[in-house]
């Protein structure tokens, strides 16, 4: 009985044994905890320095884009020329027979049509100004050929004149094929005969061309008008004071003529400076290079010394802006007054009213248009 005593305890101890190797290895495994939490960790700042790297490069690469990108000026003019390009390219390939551009005098839109057409590589004939019906049934069958365009430029009552707007309702009709079917027709029995080709023109042809027509102003009323409109797709420009000035910035850094562009520059700070007191005359992208016309008139008729006030004479006609009660007589006044540092700006202005015998707020309507600020 001893004896099996004596070996049931050695197989106790036995088992002791596995026990504290077990121990041993839970120890190692905790010994090795540490070295995968430190690689984790290192790992991690490896994470951040790479994103802080990433964030750093995009941060250059938007700083880069962002010197590159158009001021709001150009954005606009671009957006205004891209969606007049996209219908233009949609009458070129044949999804569309016409277009019709509104828009007030001076916005660019002639520019903007012909700058298209150009770059699309696009034939096409221009009438500007005035056109009869006969003239225009003839400028037709110039174009009638599929790819060819004709292009009315501000033709005056065009729109107005129902033999017209008979042809034009012809040349852009609807059809299922855009480009087949379409005929115009001339009511007359005798045929025109063509001034530039000489050729007697058969009143009824098939017409594949296209039709452009620019226009300031659009009787939309007209149910013959409508009748035109309908066949045609549409591009309305319309750029409110504060997007005009944001264009001219754009075009002052364009070369014009023999002007600087500091010379440009100040063409356009005296037409914002005076285009609050001129709400009769409707500002435009003419209007500004019609002052660096002025400008280089001012300059080569005084010896190639820059005239200020021939120009501000010529400006102030310009922009109407004799017709607020304020006259030649009464700037050289209030200029002659201010060169009395005597007199505070009330005896200037209650001298100002007897002499020239305005009332007050003339006076200071005066000072705004002199430029006289203190």
């Amino acid at each position: 009985m001893a004896k099996k005593q004596t070996e049931e305890k050695v197989e106790i101890y036995d088992g002791g044994e596995d026990d504290s190797e077990q121990v041993e290895v839970q120890e190692e495994v905790k010994e090795e905890k540490p070295k995968k939490e430190k690689v984790i960790k290192e790992d991690k700042n490896a994470i951040k320095r790479q994103k802080m790297l990433e964030a750093v490069e995009e941060g250059n690469r938007v700083a880069e884009q962002s010197k590159k990108m158009l001021s709001g000026g150009a954005m606009i003019m671009e957006g205004a020329f891209a969606k007049i390009h996209t219908y233009i390219q949609a009458i070129g390939t044949g999804y569309s027979t016409g277009l019709l551009v509104l828009g007030e005098a001076g916005l660019g839109k002639s520019f903007s049509v012909r700058k298209a057409l150009n770059k699309l590589n696009i034939s096409y004939e221009v009438v500007e100004a005035y056109i009869t019906p006969p003239e225009l049934f003839l400028a037709l069958f110039r174009c009638r050929k599929k790819g060819k365009i004709l292009l009315l430029d501000d033709c005056h009552k065009l729109l107005e004149d129902p033999r017209c707007l008979s042809y034009l309702k012809c040349a852009l009709a609807s059809t299922q094929e855009l480009n087949n079917g379409r005929t115009v027709t001339n009511a007359t029995q005798k045929p025109l005969q063509d001034p530039i080709s000489g050729i007697y023109v058969p009143n009824t042809f098939p017409f594949e061309g296209n039709v452009i027509i620019l226009t300031n102003v659009l009787n939309e009323k007209n149910s013959h008008i409508k009748a035109v409109i309908s066949r045609l797709d549409h591009v309305k420009l319309v750029f409110s004071e504060e997007q005009k000035f944001k264009i001219m910035d754009e075009i002052i850094k364009l070369p014009y003529s023999s002007t600087t562009e500091d010379e440009r520059k100040y063409c356009l700070e005296y037409l914002h400076n005076n285009s609050k007191m001129c709400p009769k005359y409707v500002i435009n992208l003419r209007t500004l290079k019609k002052l660096f016309d002025y400008y280089l008139f001012c300059k080569a008729s005084n010896n190639n010394v820059f005239d200020a006030s021939t120009f501000d004479l010529m400006g102030r006609g310009l922009l109407d802006l004799d017709n607020d009660g304020v006259d030649d007589s009464d700037i050289i006044c209030a200029r002659e007054l201010e060169k009395r540092g005597d007199l505070s700006r009330e005896e200037k202005c209650q001298e100002f009213m007897r002499l020239q015998e305005k009332a007050r707020a003339t006076y200071f309507r005066v000072l705004e248009r002199a430029g006289i600020t203190n």
